[in-house]
């Protein structure tokens, strides 16, 4: 997944037997996953979301029917979120980019290329149908699944998703590969918790919100 865009890491955990699934996170286009759904006959039982930030949640109009997960606190930023705010950043990298010098150019650049992809013209914040606090447990097709509140921290309401059978967890921008994940809110005490706790977990294979799988 290549920095410098909003492309997020977006993933279904299902089982084989009932096709039941779970989406983790819906990004700022979710077409591949639904196109997934489609293709493997799939029926999607909900939507978990690791975090408000727009790149992770306005897919989610896209998917209808589904139970949508996450903490209290990320639902009450999301919220307050505003697809319009992202198109002016865009708006204001291209100017940097063209007028700007030096670091302040290669800034615009940066903002220009993360937005350019995307049309930000309709989106509608779509919020839980459901919240979580804590550790909650839930059952895709008999496979166990469980959300663990660790925000705030990059945002004001972060989830870590963690698939036992499959000693796999999804992380959010908790963890960005190949990078140091942007603190929104803190305090870094809560996500060098977070970080302490993956490490003490029976996992195998951890995923970031962006980049590479580790």
């Amino acid at each position: 997944t290549p920095f410098g865009d909003l492309t997020v890491n977006n993933w279904l955990v299902w089982d084989k037997t009932s096709r039941e699934a779970v989406a983790f996170d819906t990004g700022a286009d979710c077409t591949r996953l639904l196109n997934h759904l489609r293709n493997n006959q799939l029926r999607l039982k909900a939507i978990l979301l690791t975090h408000a930030d727009g790149d992770h949640i306005w897919g989610n109009p896209l998917l209808q029917n589904a139970e949508i997960i996450m903490t209290a606190a990320c639902d009450e930023e999301g919220r307050e979120m505003k697809a319009a705010a992202m198109a002016m950043l865009g708006k204001a990298g291209q100017a940097l980019e063209r007028f700007g010098r030096g670091n302040i150019k290669k800034i615009g650049n940066y903002f220009h290329n993360m937005v350019a992809p995307y049309d930000f013209r309709g989106i509608v914040v779509t919020g839980s149908t459901r919240t979580c606090a804590g550790e909650t447990t839930l059952e895709v097709g008999g496979r166990e699944v469980r959300l663990i509140e660790v925000g705030p921290a990059h945002t004001r309401g972060d989830l870590l998703v963690y698939v036992p059978d499959a000693k796999t967890i999804f992380c959010g921008d908790i963890i960005f590969s190949g990078g140091t994940p942007v603190l929104w809110a803190g305090p870094v005490e809560n996500w060098l918790a977070a970080l302490e706790m993956i490490l003490d977990m029976d996992v195998e294979t951890v995923i970031a919100g962006h980049g590479p799988v580790d």
